[in-house]
């Protein structure tokens, strides 16, 4: 199976506590780059949060109860 973009947050370090969560609950995920920048809101870099796709319904409950 491939990887799914779980959410889209807006700065990498709102994904690093993301994936510090699913990594605690043992889900396998790391974050990436969306490569859209967003000038009406400032400095708004977004990026992807990515979980297997076995993963995604766990990883869902996960981010559903932070």
């Amino acid at each position: 199976m491939g990887v799914v973009t779980l959410t889209v947050v807006e700065n990498e370090q709102e994904a690093d506590v993301i994936v510090g969560l699913l990594q605690a609950s043992g889900i396998k995920s790391f974050h990436r780059s969306t490569n859209l920048s967003s000038s009406a809101y400032g400095a708004v870099s977004p990026t992807e949060v990515v979980v297997d796709e076995s993963d995604l319904s766990r990883a869902q409950k996960v981010l559903e109860a932070r």
